[in-house]
């Protein structure tokens, strides 16, 4: 081969070179996202989970599936499912997912918290005492149920029409008089 010849043979093979090795690290970069993605669905795969039922008789305004459940404060699980009960419409049925290794005692009640002044709610579960035993489903239930009480929200919303007639009695003319 003449030199011009193995000039040529070098510029064209020149770009080929350079497109094998961006091909090669996107290969790599792909092979690695997938990786990835394969452990993380694996380790969301391992998490395992209680599933317990809670029913509310106030409105649920705010509250989402995927929505928190905390623990004192600590998100322990989310919202699964949220629906009218059927055998009650008065009652809205949530079932949450909560981390197995959380300790949800017998005597734990579940309310309804607003996280700041979003309007987004979050279910809120108050442990009980430390030496209740740990809430297991009923026979013949699928799953335990953790008993519901009124949120703080609800009980200033619900004590306003005994503050309202305090409030008119006080300024009643026959009060004022």
């Amino acid at each position: 081969y003449s030199s011009a010849a193995s000039d040529v043979y070098k510029r064209q093979m020149e770009p080929h070179a350079r497109n094998m090795l961006v091909g090669g690290f996107v290969l790599v970069l792909v092979a690695g996202l997938i990786g990835f993605v394969i452990w993380l669905g694996k380790f969301q795969l391992e998490q395992q989970y209680t599933f317990y039922r809670i029913y509310f008789t106030g409105s649920v305004t705010g509250l989402n599936e995927g929505s928190n459940v905390r623990l004192q404060g600590v998100p322990v699980g989310t919202v699964k499912t949220i629906r009218i009960d059927p055998q009650n419409v008065q009652r809205i049925e949530v079932v949450v997912q909560v981390a197995k290794d959380t300790p949800i005692r017998q005597d734990a009640e579940a309310s309804l918290g607003m996280q700041g002044i979003t309007g987004i709610a979050y279910i809120q579960i108050h442990p009980g005492k430390q030496e209740s035993p740990l809430l297991v489903a009923q026979a013949g239930q699928d799953m335990a149920e953790i008993p519901a009480r009124a949120s703080r929200i609800e009980q200033i919303l619900d004590s306003i029409p005994a503050v309202m007639a305090r409030i008119e009695k006080f300024l009643s003319d026959d009060n004022q008089k």
